[in-house]
C-alpha cells in the first residue's frame, strides 16, 4: 500500500484505514486482491482532482465472508453511470486518460475469488466500493504462516505445500 499511498499524498489525498483485528483468512491470490484495491484507490484519487480522503475498512461479514470497503469523499458517480462501471472499456475519463478496463478487471478478479463487489454512490456524496470475499477453509491454511497452500504436490494427496513459505505438511486422512 506504500506505493499507492505515496501517489495519493502527491495529489493531496489522505489515506486512512480501519482494519479489523483477528479477521479470518481468505483464500485467494494476494497480488490480484492488491491489484483491485490499488485500482479502487487510484480511481478515487483521479476522480477527486484535488484534495480528499480515501478510507479502507475491513470487517467480518455474514455467512463466512470478509468485507473490504474502499470509500472516498469525491464527487460521486451518477446513478445512470453506476450500472455501466464494471463493463469492459467503459470510462468517463478523457480520451487517452483511461482504458475502461480497471473496474472490469477488478470485477472479474473478485468474481474469480467467489466474492462480490458493489458500488454505492451519489453525486456530491462520494463513492463506496464494498467487496465481500469468502473465508478460507481452515484445512487450506498453512499452520506455520497462515497463508493458503496447495494440496497434493505429490499427486496422491498425502502432503500439501505452502506457496508462501515453502513448508511441506503431511495431511491427516480427514484433510485429504
Amino acid at each position: 500500500m506504500a506505493i499507492v499511498e505515496h501517489q495519493l499524498q502527491m495529489h493531496k489525498v489522505k489515506l486512512t484505514h480501519d482494519l479489523a483485528a483477528d479477521l479470518p483468512l481468505i483464500s485467494g491470490n494476494a497480488n490480484q486482491i492488491q491489484q483491485v484495491l490499488i485500482n479502487l484507490m487510484i480511481n478515487a484519487q483521479q476522480a477527486m482532482q484535488g484534495s480528499g480522503e480515501v478510507s479502507i475498512t475491513t470487517s467480518n461479514g455474514n455467512s463466512g465472508m470478509v468485507n473490504i470497503c474502499v470509500k472516498d469523499d469525491g464527487p460521486g458517480i451518477p446513478e445512470d453511470i453506476q450500472a455501466k462501471i464494471f463493463e469492459p472499456f467503459f470510462t468517463t475519463k478523457e480520451v487517452g486518460k483511461g482504458t475502461g478496463l480497471g473496474l472490469s478487471v477488478s470485477y472479474g478478479i473478485i468474481k474469480e475469488h467467489k466474492g462480490d463487489i458493489r458500488v454505492k454512490s451519489a453525486p456530491g456524496d462520494g463513492t463506496e466500493f464494498r467487496i465481500s470475499l469468502p473465508v478460507a477453509n481452515s484445512k487450506t491454511a498453512c499452520p506455520k504462516c497462515r497463508q493458503p497452500f496447495n494440496f497434493n504436490p505429490d499427486g496422491i494427496g498425502r502432503s500439501a505445500k505452502c506457496k508462501a513459505c515453502g513448508s511441506v505438511f503431511k495431511l491427516k486422512k480427514q484433510e485429504r
